[in-house]
């Protein structure tokens, strides 16, 4: 577990787990009383912390101003990453089209092919 500044997460992989406005207005709150009670999660690559689990603590550290964040990190691939941000975040979630986009990320972009991604999970 490490502590990094907000600023200091890629981002890259957000635009599969998009933060709504409702979600980030119910987590501010917590935050402010609580305090970060569990670490977002990020996968190192290449000398960056990809986000892959916590994009809502995230969003919501940034706009409270909070100056770090605890960050558990694992050594994944990007295929690994995306396939961990599916099931890491799929309690909370995912719609059919965030399900599709994930599946055609591992298949068109990483190269899987749809049977791994079908084990995978």
């Amino acid at each position: 577990m490490i502590s990094l500044r907000p600023d200091q997460l890629d981002l890259r992989l957000g635009f599969l787990r998009p933060v709504h406005a409702d979600a980030r207005e119910k987590m501010a709150p917590l935050l402010v009383k609580h305090g970060q009670l569990t670490a977002v999660v990020a996968v190192e690559q290449g000398g960056c912390h990809l986000l892959i689990d916590g994009f809502k603590r995230h969003r919501c550290a940034g706009l409270l101003g909070m100056k770090t964040l605890k960050v558990a990190v694992l050594k994944k691939s990007v295929a690994e990453a995306k396939a961990l941000l599916y099931l890491l975040n799929r309690p909370d979630g995912f719609s059919t089209i965030m399900e599709a986009l994930v599946v055609w990320e591992l298949v068109e972009i990483e190269g899987l092919k749809q049977v791994e991604d079908e084990t995978a999970q």
